[in-house]
């Protein structure tokens, strides 16, 4: 998972994979903090491993101080063999849906100004 966001409270996870049930490319965790409050401090970017609990298509809790931890492979592979499962990859596609939407109404926009674009040069070199 890679965070997003740097509300501490409150931050976007971006999910690579599951090692425990299944859910969406992104999802909502609480309970980060700046160390100073003595939860755990997450900053844009950070890669890890998260343990959480809820609902990943509303909003997540981490679990505890040590919530998340780095994503090396002896610890991959040690909570595949605790898990007894392969990790499922999020749902939603790469990236969700929205930047799908969003791309293909830019795509429909730049159609549309060509053809207004190769008008005006037709009339222009009619004329």
């Amino acid at each position: 998972m890679t965070a997003q966001s740097e509300d501490r409270s409150l931050t976007t996870i971006e999910v690579t994979r599951y090692f425990k049930g299944k859910g969406p490319r992104v999802v909502t965790v609480t309970g980060f903090g700046w160390g100073t409050d003595c939860l755990p401090v997450i900053n844009v970017q950070d890669h890890g491993i998260f343990y959480t609990g809820g609902d990943p298509d509303e909003q997540l809790l981490l679990i505890s101080n040590s919530g998340f931890a780095s994503a090396s492979n002896e610890l991959v592979v040690t909570i595949i063999e605790v898990v007894g499962q392969q990790p499922a990859p999020p749902t939603g596609g790469p990236f969700g849906i929205a930047p799908l939407l969003f791309i293909l109404a830019a795509l429909a926009m730049l159609g549309i100004v060509a053809t207004v674009v190769i008008i005006l040069w037709l009339k222009r070199k009619q004329a």
